[in-house]
């Protein structure tokens, strides 16, 4: 509904598991490798509906099941809608790789997050109004 708060998240399980990537490229000659690991830092909704800039939040957002849980919810993973109608939001998860290395036998650098990369999913939405009748 316009004027209430939209919350976004991802499941604590995703959120709280790092990624890793592992490459080798041979020549003919001699090969190389690279590998690397990442974590989430940032959960990035993007509403989709021409109104209102992307939200970004550190954590993995809160899922509201019950209206005591929509009191207390923290309002940093929400959109406040503005009109109703059909959008098409993403939802993006930004990674922040924490060790790097290459060459076979050496062992992963870790060192500050330098560099980041996005996993995003599109995410239709439907956003109601509901009119109420007065009667008498």
């Amino acid at each position: 509904m316009p004027g209430m708060p939209f919350f976004f998240a991802v499941p604590r399980a995703q959120w709280d598991r790092a990624v890793s990537s592992h490459a080798i490229a041979c020549n003919g000659i001699r090969c190389a490798e690279a590998h690397m690991t990442a974590q989430p830092e940032a959960l990035r909704f993007d509403p989709g509906d021409g109104v209102g800039a992307p939200v970004t939040c550190r954590t993995a957002g809160v899922v509201v099941r019950t209206e005591s849980g929509y009191r207390s919810a923290p309002r940093d993973c929400a959109y406040l809608y503005q009109l109703a109608g059909r959008h098409t939001g993403s939802l993006t998860l930004v990674y922040g790789v924490t060790a790097w290395g290459g060459e076979v036998g050496q062992s992963p650098s870790v060192g500050p997050r330098r560099s980041t990369f996005n996993s995003t999913v599109v995410v239709p939405i439907t956003v109601s109004e509901f009119q109420p009748v007065i009667i008498g």
